[in-house]
């Protein structure tokens, strides 16, 4: 959709969101559980430096820190580009209203009611739309983003499954294209390695999820 592709949208989302407090506060209940945290990118760092599954991740990135006076004027900048892009179309600019579509369980709703909130705070008006249930795509294109829960076991096999354009993702983005398909043309594990990695730093940068 529209107003989802464009990358100050996302980035003012990103840094309106205060995802530690929601992760800490709303879902782990203020209890702090070992290996759950804040990640920079769509790989696990693992549970610590040693763990075998942090192979996929560039450990000198990360997860952007929650700045809602940035948030802010992104999202001033945010209208500003879509007026201008509207008036060069001579059509009428769209309000800057998303919608956020989310799985029926009681996880993705918390969730997602606290960043309707924390959104609210920065000036963005957000709405929530359940999926229906058992459902976690929005297969009538209504919602702008969905909140998704995927379980990733294998960095190397479960890239093209969340990042490809038939995937949960489904990006458009060219790079992160050619990035699968070096991926797939590796020869090795050193290049499995460096690969993976280059995904991650193309989705930190491009907030392909947010």
């Amino acid at each position: 959709r529209p107003l989802a592709n464009n990358r100050t949208i996302r980035r003012a989302l990103l840094y309106g969101i205060h995802r530690e407090l929601i992760l800490n506060n709303e879902l782990l209940g203020g209890t702090g559980l070992r290996g759950c945290r804040v990640i920079s990118g769509p790989f696990s760092p693992g549970i610590n430096d040693s763990d075998p599954l942090a192979y996929a991740v560039d450990p000198q990135l990360t997860p952007r820190a929650y700045d809602p006076r940035l948030s802010l004027t992104l999202a001033s900048l945010a209208r500003r580009e879509l007026e201008k892009a509207a008036e060069a179309a001579g059509e009428k600019a769209h309000p800057l209203n998303l919608v956020i579509g989310y799985p029926s369980s009681p996880t993705a709703r918390v969730a997602c009611q606290a960043m309707v909130e924390q959104l609210a705070l920065v000036g963005l008006n957000v709405t929530l739309k359940a999926l229906p249930p058992g459902e976690t795509r929005d297969v009538d294109h209504e919602c702008d983003f969905t909140y998704t829960e995927v379980f990733l076991q294998e960095p190397v096999v479960d890239a093209r499954r969340l990042l490809a354009h038939e995937g949960v993702a489904q990006s458009s983005d060219p790079y992160i294209a050619l990035a699968l398909r070096r991926l797939d043309e590796a020869a090795n594990w050193t290049e499995v390695r460096d690969r993976l990695k280059d995904i991650h730093r193309i989705v930190h940068t491009d907030l392909t999820i947010i």
